[in-house]
């Protein structure tokens, strides 16, 4: 995790933090890790101007199953 934040691979960062999120033992901590992930994954997809690219992105199964484990506000 340490790399890809100093090197700012946001791709790897969001699925390092996705899948910590999985084998997290508490609960609590799964939701940051999500958390994390989901705002990362919203870092990547702002800047894109093709919509249709940024929907594909958004509707990765990889994507869509982090955003779904988000609590509902």
């Amino acid at each position: 995790i340490f790399l890809a934040h100093e090197t700012d691979n946001r791709v790897l960062l969001w699925q390092l933090h996705a899948a910590l999120a999985q084998i997290a033992p508490q609960p609590s901590l799964a939701t940051v890790h999500n958390r994390i992930a989901a705002e990362v994954i919203a870092n990547i997809a702002e800047p894109f101007t093709d919509e249709a690219l940024k929907k594909q992105f958004l509707e990765a199964p990889a994507v869509t199953a982090v955003l779904h484990q988000l609590p509902q506000e």
